[in-house]
């Protein structure tokens, strides 16, 4: 959605995308914005690092997301897609058995978010997007970080943006080859597991676990995820909150 809005603001070519296309280069009235996952968290807990300081003389923007959304989605670059393939991480493993693995998966991903989310107190220029709030209320969500990276866009240009980046056009746009880096495109385009834009469901989740696996997650969860991120783990559909039920 910011390229979007980058792209026809400034009348940029088609097929770039920010983390992969330098925008800034074409046109430097466009931030210069550095797109990381900071760490890859395929190393397990211990290949975190914790001390965030050498972001404190940027400004960050971090998006979060339900761990165990995910869990699953991790699990599918790996199996589905690369280069997670050549880590060989899921080789012989299930999901339940990837998601619980001790120092891996869920736990990995756990004290990945609880690193960024104790960032926020070291960090002044730091802002925490969900990626639920996101999908519910794109708009405001798009114009609250568009505010943050210093731009001004009108409602009508937020607008526009959120309706090109729709999920189901987006895929699309992928299965079509618009981006231009390779990555951006489905390894099978028969398999719609293999696409990058995947889903996108909101705790969706609960397709992919048992109710007594889904019991374990959240004991995991419950455990170790500081609970200011405010995510719980539901064990069934009917735990859904009624209005994610209807939009799944």
């Amino acid at each position: 959605m910011l390229t979007r809005l980058y792209q026809v603001t400034y009348d940029l070519p088609d097929g770039l995308l920010i983390g992969y296309s330098d925008l800034h280069l074409l046109n430097p009235r466009i931030p210069n914005i550095y797109f990381s996952h900071d760490c890859l968290p395929l190393g397990g807990v211990a290949a975190l690092q914790a001390d965030k300081s050498r972001y404190r003389k940027s400004r960050v923007l971090f998006l979060g997301r339900h761990p165990l959304d995910v869990a699953v989605s991790q699990y599918h670059q790996i199996t589905m897609r690369g280069p997670g393939r050549r880590e060989n991480l899921s080789e012989g493993k299930d999901l339940f058995t990837f998601a619980t693995q001790p120092g891996f998966g869920i736990n990995t991903i756990i004290a990945y978010m609880n690193h960024w989310l104790y960032a926020t107190h070291q960090l002044p220029g730091m802002m925490l997007v969900k990626y639920e709030e996101m999908r519910e209320s794109s708009e405001l969500e798009l114009g609250r970080i568009s505010r943050f990276l210093g731009e001004s866009f009108t409602a009508e240009q937020i607008r526009e943006a959120v309706d090109f980046c729709a999920f189901e056009n987006l895929q699309r746009l992928e299965r079509d080859h618009y981006y231009q880096n390779s990555g951006l495109r489905p390894t099978d385009p028969s398999d719609p597991r293999s696409f990058k834009v995947r889903r996108g469901k909101v705790h969706g989740y609960v397709d992919y676990f048992n109710e007594q696996q889904l019991k374990t997650l959240r004991g995991i969860v419950d455990e170790n995820l500081d609970p200011a991120w405010g995510y719980q783990v539901m064990t069934s559909m009917k735990d859904l909150p009624r209005r994610v039920r209807a939009s799944s």
